[in-house]
């Protein structure tokens, strides 16, 4: 039985080429990052254990730095939500 997290990610994957994926989403995340609200911030975070798996070495290097920036963010859900992905991000890690 898959998880809804799980099913998302193959759905995600299975549609968009890795190219055209790994520059639109880098970007998108990056978007979100640089937001006030709170809330873009939060989705981005969603985010992180999605992409990780599916980027270059280089782009895994980026999303690990992103997400130490958004851990440390002044706003307390963004920071609550971040502690909450890290159980995803610890697994996708070698």
């Amino acid at each position: 039985h898959l998880s809804i997290r799980r099913q998302r990610q193959m759905c995600i994957r299975d549609r968009i080429r890795i190219r055209d994926f790994e520059g639109a989403i880098m970007g998108m995340i990056q978007r979100l990052m640089s937001g006030d609200c709170f809330t873009a911030k939060f989705a981005a975070v969603q985010l992180f254990p999605v992409v990780y798996p599916n980027v270059t070495p280089a782009s895994q290097q980026e999303v690990m730095t992103m997400y130490n920036t958004i851990s440390q963010d002044e706003t307390p859900q963004v920071r609550k939500q971040a502690a909450i992905v890290l159980n995803d991000m610890i697994k996708l890690i070698p």
